[in-house]
């Protein structure tokens, strides 16, 4: 009996997943601004849960990978939200035709994408600090990413000098995917006064 009732669920499930898409496709059909909101405030609601998943649980993490993934998606889900509404059609930011929400889609990107290029640095560690400082902007014809805190601070000649055996997880993880994705790595650090990690990539 409980064998057919998780049986039926799953057929439940199945069939809901299959009409979501169907009216999706039909939806597309009769009017593509429509099914672009739709699609699009999907994806934002699948970011703020994973900020409120992150957020809730950061009491019994040993890391903070995924409070700092949660927090760039709430910022991502902005983005993308200013994105929808700037997008053809909506008529709420005029004079800006198709090259506003583009950028903004762009920026979101961004946003999703180097926050997961970080986020290995936290992967072991659980940071000592009370603020930490996260931005992203565009300087002349590059991007910029500078994470800082206010936390205990380090070495960071002996971070960096990582034995090729202990790499994939830290700051010599970061540095080597910010050089092989065409950017370059900074890091500026003293023992008692916080971190300033950059990444910059020419766009």
């Amino acid at each position: 009996m409980e064998k057919q009732l998780i049986f039926s669920k799953k057929y439940l499930y199945l069939l809901f997943g299959i009409h979501v898409l169907l009216g999706l496709y039909l939806t597309s059909l009769y009017n593509y601004l429509l099914f672009h909101s739709l699609a699009e405030l999907f994806s934002i609601v699948v970011a703020c849960g994973i900020f409120m998943i992150a957020w809730n649980s950061r009491r019994f993490l040993d890391n903070n990978y995924l409070l700092l993934i949660g927090i760039a998606y709430l910022f991502v889900g902005g983005f993308d939200l200013i994105h929808i509404l700037a997008y053809k059609g909506m008529n709420i930011f005029q004079g800006y035709e198709t090259n506003l929400p583009t950028q903004l889609w762009i920026s979101a990107r961004y946003m999703e994408s180097l926050p997961l290029l970080i986020a290995p640095l936290f992967l072991r560690r659980k940071l000592k600090v009370n603020l930490v400082y996260l931005m992203l902007q565009k300087i002349n014809n590059s991007i910029e990413l500078t994470i800082q805190d206010n936390g205990e601070g380090f070495d960071p000649r002996e971070a960096l000098a990582v034995d090729s055996s202990e790499r994939g997880l830290g700051l010599t993880s970061m540095r080597e995917r910010a050089e092989l994705s065409g950017g370059s790595f900074s890091i500026e650090s003293t023992p008692g006064k916080g971190t300033v990690i950059k990444a910059q990539w020419p766009i």
